[in-house]
């Protein structure tokens, strides 16, 4: 299908009101689902409800989906909004190493 060659990271996507982990490993490649945890420092938010977290660890969860496909296409719409400004080069950092995984 055409949408699963495009990663997207929008203004405020929708997702569910589950454990971050269950999100994760719906969207994320099994092969790149440990590096994106990792360096998007998510690991002490996995068993937290995605609408339990703030804005700026949504917008790292966002950002781990969009990057963790294997996508041709990579669509952003304020990535960095609502994210520390410590945390914006590891963002960067993260986004180049998932897209090279």
């Amino acid at each position: 299908m055409f949408l699963d060659h495009i990663g997207y990271i929008g203004e405020d996507i929708i997702l569910p009101n589950i454990e971050v982990k269950d999100i994760l490993e719906s969207f994320i490649d099994k092969d790149r689902l440990k590096y994106a945890i990792s360096s998007l420092q998510l690991r002490e938010y996995l068993n937290k409800k995605y609408l339990d977290l703030s804005a700026g660890f949504r917008k790292r969860v966002q950002v781990a989906i969009a990057l963790g496909k294997d996508s041709e296409i990579l669509l952003l719409d304020e990535p960095f909004t609502n994210i520390d400004a410590m945390m914006i080069k590891p963002l960067k950092d993260a986004s180049k190493g998932l897209k090279t995984k």
